[in-house]
C-alpha cells in the first residue's frame, strides 16, 4: 500500500485494506499503468511545480516514422518515467516502427518493478496529438 500514489491510498482505505499484503508487488501494476498514462498526457512545462513533468511536444518533429525522432522521443520518455515513477526500474522505451498511422506514435515501456525485481512491466501505448490512446 505504502508504494501506490497518495490519492489511491487515500481512496483504498475503505474499499480494501488487504491490498498491502498481496503478494511481490502485483497489486502495483494497475496504479502504474495509471500513473504512466496520465504522464504521457501531460505537455511538458504544463506543469508549475515542474516544468520537466511530462512529455515533450512532438508535433513539430517531421516524420514520426524516422529513426532519428523516434531515437529522441524514447529518450524523453525514458528520461521522464525514470524521473516520476520511482516504482520501476530499468526501464527501456522502445518505438515500434511496425505499427504506421499518421501521426500516432507506438511505443512500448518494459520495466521491472524496483521493489520486485522479478516482476516484469510491459505497456503498450499509442501517443498522438490529442495525447494517449
Amino acid at each position: 500500500m505504502l508504494n501506490e500514489r497518495l490519492f489511491e491510498r487515500i481512496r483504498g482505505l475503505d474499499i480494501n485494506a488487504e491490498r498491502s499484503v498481496a503478494p511481490n508487488g502485483v497489486h502495483l501494476m494497475p496504479s502504474i499503468e495509471r500513473h504512466l498514462r496520465r504522464l504521457l498526457n501531460i505537455r511538458q512545462g504544463s506543469v508549475l511545480l515542474d516544468s520537466a513533468m511530462g512529455i515533450p511536444d512532438f508535433t513539430h518533429v517531421s516524420g514520426l516514422n524516422t529513426s532519428e525522432s523516434a531515437h529522441d522521443m524514447e529518450r524523453a520518455i525514458k528520461k521522464m518515467v525514470e524521473k516520476h515513477e520511482p516504482r520501476l526500474s530499468g526501464i527501456r522505451v522502445k518505438f515500434d516502427p511496425a505499427k504506421r498511422e499518421y501521426a500516432v506514435l507506438h511505443l512500448t515501456i518494459s520495466a521491472r518493478l524496483a521493489k520486485s525485481r522479478d516482476i516484469p512491466f510491459v505497456l503498450d501505448v499509442a501517443i498522438s496529438a490529442k495525447g494517449v490512446i
